[in-house]
């Protein structure tokens, strides 16, 4: 699509689409009615569909939109240019979410963690340690709009199927 979003700590995140030689501000999208929000997934999302499929079916009969994203700085990109208004990624490994994590959060958007152990989602003040191993996807999160964050917080807490099988960490 030819987005190209920068950002820096305390001087906000900049965006140019499609060859633009000229940087916009961007910030992430202002808030929204539920019914005005598009709502990207990660790919991922779909390897544990069992554990997933009753909170996708109910944000999708919320929102204007829900689509599926290849790449989760692409996803975070978009958040932090206010293209997209939430991101869900489940378990990741770090380089997929470390350089987006500022863009976003410079940007005035949220970023949740959380884990899915022990049959339920808990949800992090930060990532742990354990969100930076190497070797492991250990860590989900929904980035986006901090209101609509929380919202998709709580619905996830609400449906998640626990007992789904693959994936449970």
């Amino acid at each position: 699509d030819g987005l190209f979003v920068m950002g820096q700590i305390g001087e906000g995140v900049f965006v140019a689409e499609r060859g633009q030689l000229n940087m916009k501000r961007a910030r992430v999208a202002s808030e929204k009615k539920m019914e005005e929000c598009v709502v990207y997934v990660g790919p991922d999302v779909f390897f544990l569909l069992g554990h997933y499929h009753r909170f996708l079916l109910a944000i999708s009969q919320l929102v204007r939109k829900t689509n599926c994203t290849g790449s989760c700085a692409l996803g975070l990109a978009g958040v932090a240019a206010g293209k997209i208004d939430a991101l869900i990624q489940p378990a990741q490994c770090p380089w997929d979410w470390f350089a987006g994590l500022p863009l976003v959060e410079e940007a005035g958007g949220k970023v949740q963690f959380y884990h899915y152990r022990n049959g339920k989602i808990e949800f992090l003040d930060k990532p742990d340690l354990p969100s930076y191993s190497p070797v492991k996807r250990n860590t989900a999160f929904i980035a986006g709009e901090p209101k609509l964050v929380e919202i998709l917080c709580v619905l996830l807490a609400n449906c998640w199927i626990p007992d789904a099988g693959a994936g449970e960490k």
